[in-house]
């Protein structure tokens, strides 16, 4: 009965490691659209890192019209969050080899597994903060008509690209 309750604790903590640990990670596939966050960890705009919390190059220049003040204020944004997420994503890293390890042993300890899983659940947590500041900061930069042409751009990310691509694009 001790090892069923165990192994049951066990999975509860597994499915919550790996819920946390999916939630903590940087945005990446899937892009911007339709029931997508504003800014945030795993939400947004594609691509790794800062640059995945900003719209594309092509719309800040050519939608949004961004000049070079603010292109460059944008960059120093996206250097100094890359520089605070480096350490927080270290630590998960770490964190997350240490509960495999506690995991892949014989009899892993529920209390030390649990306490890892927490710990990465709280650094995911620190990331989204760090990220929704980013997103804050660079809504910051901009004018308010830059402000009102993103979020027209967030509604129809699609509009403003030409006319497509392939065989099958519109007016061949």
């Amino acid at each position: 009965m001790k090892k069923t309750i165990g192994y049951l604790t066990m999975i509860a903590l597994m499915t919550a490691l790996f819920g946390s640990y999916a939630a903590a990670q940087p945005p990446g596939h899937g892009g911007y659209g339709r029931d997508r966050g504003e800014f945030g960890m795993g939400e947004g705009f594609r691509g790794p890192g800062a640059r995945g919390l900003t719209p594309p190059r092509w719309v800040l220049e050519n939608v949004l019209e961004l000049t070079d003040e603010q292109l460059d204020a944008l960059e120093a944004l996206k250097t100094d969050h890359r520089a605070a997420m480096r350490p927080l994503r270290e630590e998960r890293r770490e964190l997350g080899k240490g509960l495999k390890a506690a995991l892949a042993s014989e009899n892993p300890d529920a209390t030390a597994v649990g306490e890892s899983v927490i710990a990465i659940h709280d650094l995911g947590e620190q990331m989204k903060l760090a990220s929704a500041d980013f997103g804050t900061a660079f809504e910051a930069l901009l004018t308010e008509d830059q402000l009102q042409a993103l979020q027209e751009w967030k509604e129809n990310p699609k509009r403003g690209r030409g006319r497509g691509r392939g065989p099958h694009r519109p007016g061949r």
